[in-house]
């Protein structure tokens, strides 16, 4: 065993110090050396537990679900959980560097225990240490998972203040917004931009997923749009430019799909351009008809980079009008037997309290969603803009 003789590689270990030398003398035959290379399986969570390994030389890594968790040196050991409750491997153990292990079966592991005193002590010895480290990593985690917590905390904050801090409202128009992530920080966004022309611009956004990716990319995107506020002459430039700040982000494969209106009440017309957004809806308070405004282009990010086109069309924007934007957070909603909300019921609330004012029908929407969905826990970002053109009965 290399020039250190077996008694003595026992003695270095945790496990036997302070051993008598006549006890380790009748252990050494009964373990066996074991070399292997870097990044050879030492065993595998799950096997069943047939020795404990004690290190000589190098640096064994355990592992769990892909994670790395700790790494053992020489003098320690691994694997003597499960022989002490005949249970299966809890974790993986790799070689991180090439290393010398002394095996050590379950049976002669066992008879050591009952034969000596001072075997059971050094395990006593190894385990209570072990568990010392156990706590000190509990506390660490749960000192970085609260810091952690406080930092997402900050960035639902943060980005809580991107969004318009109040509901819209001038003589001809008003319109009111919501917006809830389903985890802290969420993919969805919607802002109304006021533009010195009378004309108001109102985009919502849903950045595939949610998390830290998808929200930085809605920083991106509001400073994106407040740029092109007055520069912006129709949505399509505005889509352009939305799809460019995107790219910026493509090597993540982020996916947004984008609904961007112009309102224009003194001309009396509502542009629109639909990039693979759920379509919004048009009332027409003259009619008493509804439209869906229907996508005009694909999802942003699944357009080749250098596509430099997008479509859009233009609706008429009359007194008691009402524009409905959302994400398919609102109507793919579910309950407890998994049935969505469904466009259909968002329909017919429309039509039927057509006559409220936005942020009343926005109100009556999401008190809808929150009847349909009950105890069920939200599935998916959920966001809700109503724009009203003010009629003489509103004001």
């Amino acid at each position: 065993m290399e020039s250190i003789s077996p008694i003595e590689c026992l003695r270095n270990t945790d496990l036997f110090a302070g051993v008598d030398d006549s006890v380790l003398g009748r252990i050494v035959p009964d373990v066996e050396e074991l070399e292997l290379e870097a990044n050879t399986l030492v065993f595998h969570k799950g096997d069943d537990a047939d020795a404990v390994y004690l290190i000589v030389k190098g640096n064994p890594i355990l592992e769990s679900g892909g994670i790395q968790l700790i790494t053992r040196g020489p003098g320690e050991c691994v694997g003597e959980f499960a022989l002490i409750d005949e249970g299966r491997r809890s974790a993986t153990v790799r070689a991180q560097t090439d290393v010398l292990l002394l095996t050590w079966d379950r049976s002669c592991f066992h008879r050591a225990l009952t034969d000596n005193p001072d075997v059971a002590q050094g395990l006593f010895r190894v385990l209570t240490a072990k568990l010392r480290e156990d706590i000190r990593i509990q506390v660490d985690f749960a000192l970085e998972k609260e810091r952690w917590r406080q930092d997402l905390q900050r960035a639902r904050e943060i980005q809580t203040g991107m969004l318009p801090e109040a509901d819209f409202c001038t003589e001809k128009l008003q319109v009111s917004g919501f917006c809830r992530p389903a985890v802290e920080v969420g993919g969805d966004y919607y802002d109304y931009i006021s533009r010195s022309d009378e004309k108001l611009g109102i985009i919502i956004c849903d950045v595939t997923g949610h998390g830290f990716y998808s929200s930085l990319f809605v920083a991106m995107a509001k400073s994106c749009l407040h740029t092109l506020a007055e520069i912006g002459n129709t949505p399509d430039s505005v889509m352009l430019s939305m799809r460019n700040t995107l790219s910026l982000s493509i090597q993540r494969r982020l996916l947004m799909s984008c609904c961007y209106a112009l309102i224009d009440p003194v001309r009396g017309t509502l542009l629109y351009a639909n990039a693979g957004h759920p379509f919004p809806y048009h009332y027409c308070a003259s009619t008493g008809s509804l439209e869906r405004l229907g996508a005009l282009d694909p999802i942003l990010g699944a357009l080749e980079p250098n596509s430099s086109h997008y479509q859009y069309s233009e609706a008429s924007w009359a007194p008691g009008d009402l524009l409905v934007l959302y994400t398919d957070g609102i109507t793919e909603e579910r309950d407890s037997n998994g049935k969505q909300f469904g466009h259909e019921r968002l329909e017919k609330l429309i039509l039927e309290h057509a006559n409220h004012t936005s942020a009343g029908l926005k109100q009556i929407i999401l008190d809808s969603v929150a009847d349909h969905v009950g105890d069920m826990a939200q599935r998916d970002d959920m966001t809700l803009v109503v724009a009203k053109a003010i009629s003489v009965g509103d004001r």
